[in-house]
């Protein structure tokens, strides 16, 4: 195996787990929290008394996880394409902008959105989601690459 090849078992395993994570959710998971008001002060960075997002909404997250889980996959040749094949690089790439991006984001967002200035999101978004974004960005692009 190469180098690529095991960026892409990572980034895949890492998104499953997230997508794993949002189906969760949707059903009724509190975890990292305890309850309702601690996982939207926690993870959405709501003040407490917004609502949890929609089963829908965590749903549609993990669908697009897993699809997302694909292409780093499909990029080492392990499984087929999601689609035609030109458009997996265009795929992978633009997972590549958007998980970057993401991840840069998070260090701007206390600027934009001053809600989130001393809720559990705003250090953890800092510490872990902005970096975990930016460390996928880097697996997924080194498994188009490498």
């Amino acid at each position: 195996m190469e180098l690529g090849d095991y960026t892409a078992l990572i980034a895949a395993a890492s998104l499953l787990a997230i997508a794993a994570l949002h189906v969760y959710w949707a059903f009724g998971g509190y975890w990292p929290g305890h309850d309702a008001r601690s996982l939207v002060v926690t993870v959405v960075g709501e003040p407490p008394e917004k609502p949890v997002p929609s089963t829908m909404a965590c749903l549609a997250v993990a669908v697009l996880l897993l699809i997302a889980a694909t292409l780093p996959l499909a990029a080492r040749g392990w499984i087929g394409a999601p689609g035609p094949r030109w458009i997996l690089p265009l795929a992978l790439w633009g997972l590549v902008a958007v998980l970057g991006l993401r991840g840069l984001g998070g260090y701007l967002e206390r600027r934009f959105r001053p809600v989130i200035v001393g809720l559990p999101y705003d250090r953890l978004n800092r510490w872990v989601y902005s970096p975990l974004c930016l460390l996928l960005a880097a697996l997924v692009a080194s498994a188009g690459i490498a």
